[in-house]
């Protein structure tokens, strides 16, 4: 199962993983982040400001668009071998009711195209989105070259489904719930708290 998974970010690429809260998005992220060397970034926003990603992996925390945009020209200048935005719906969310969903859009669409683009340049890029995807973004996503991970919470553990950019099912891996465990346990940290909500 580990090399399965593994090998989803084994090249550079753009991979976009989303799921609702608790179906372990920000553990694959950082579980993936430690099996990968060389420089790798992750880009905390909102509630996830409060993850101690594992030792090796620079942190930076987000509250805003402005500063999001900074860290990801600052990815596609100099880009690290991993990059992981992690809970983009977070600064997302609460715009909705009060800007146009087209401008909400537009935002989702300039850091998945940083992302891309840094992708090309070597980098492994995740950014992952809290809920399912927005009819808005599924537009979006299908003009992206992007691999596509759909995480299900089951009593037993995790489903991983791979999709592609037309969101039909290519393959699914199931983790049990003794591999989440172990997969939580990454780089001399300890992310079992994450199962938690």
């Amino acid at each position: 199962m580990r090399s399965r998974i593994l090998r989803i970010f084994s090249r550079p690429s753009l991979t976009i993983i989303y799921g609702r809260p608790g179906s372990f998005k920000t553990a694959l992220s950082l579980w993936a982040a430690s099996h990968v060397g060389g420089r790798r970034v992750y880009v905390a926003l909102g509630k996830h400001i409060f993850i101690i990603p594992p030792r090796g992996v620079e942190k930076r925390c987000v509250w805003d668009f402005r500063r999001l945009a900074e860290v990801l020209l600052e990815a596609y200048a100099s880009p690290p071998d991993m990059f992981i935005v992690d809970g983009l719906e977070s600064l997302l969310t609460p715009l909705r009711g009060y800007v146009e969903e087209r401008a909400i859009s537009q935002e989702f669409l300039f850091t998945a195209y940083t992302l891309l683009a840094a992708s090309r340049r070597g980098c492994r890029c995740i950014l992952t989105l809290e809920g399912g995807l927005k009819p808005s973004y599924t537009r979006l996503v299908q003009e992206l070259d992007a691999r596509i991970l759909h995480l299900v919470a089951q009593e037993d553990g995790v489903k991983v489904v791979i999709r592609d950019k037309r969101l039909e099912a290519l393959g699914r891996i199931l983790v049990q719930r003794e591999e989440i465990l172990g997969l939580l346990r990454y780089g001399g940290g300890d992310a079992t708290a994450l199962c938690e909500g």
